[in-house]
């Protein structure tokens, strides 16, 4: 049985997912080799960003990262060197994670460069000042974001 479709069918059938036959051409063009591919490339894309609120981000990276999952990488790596850089009474032998309040004297503390992709500032990572973003969808709004997304995007028609 033949399970080709038609790239007509295929967008009919998996609007949200590119035909593996484009996603050679797709690969292709998301690494450009010049800068003159690069400059085509930004101009062509459809560029969006998904932002949460950053106090929402923070206190979900604390409670997601350093509290919940204590076995995390990001647990194991910052949990005692928060303590210590906040507490002067802080042992290696402290199971519990830092309070909220140290948390954040730490990142405030510490360069954002330096910090973990979870709670480092999104102007750090994704660049928002520099790539001229053609929308921004919001985690708090999301639903309806998503609903004006799929309208401006051409991929998504």
């Amino acid at each position: 049985m033949n399970r080709a479709f038609s790239e007509k069918t295929e967008k009919k059938r998996f609007p949200y997912l590119l035909s593996f036959r484009l996603s050679y051409r797709v690969m292709e063009y998301l690494s450009p080799k010049t800068d003159a591919e690069l400059d085509r490339a930004r101009r062509r894309s459809f560029k969006f960003i998904v932002v949460r609120h950053p106090f929402s981000r923070l206190v979900s990276a604390y409670r997601d990262r350093l509290v919940r999952h204590q076995d995390s990488f990001q647990a194991k790596k910052y949990n005692m060197l928060i303590r210590n850089e906040t507490t002067f009474s802080a042992t290696a032998a402290t199971p519990t994670p830092p309070t909220f309040a140290q948390f954040v004297r730490f990142l405030l503390a510490t360069p954002p460069a330096d910090d973990d992709p979870h709670w480092m500032p999104y102007w750090l990572h994704c660049s928002p000042c520099s790539v001229d973003y053609d929308a921004v969808v919001k985690i708090e709004t999301s639903e309806r974001d998503m609903k004006e997304l799929y309208k401006m995007a051409p991929v998504l028609r």
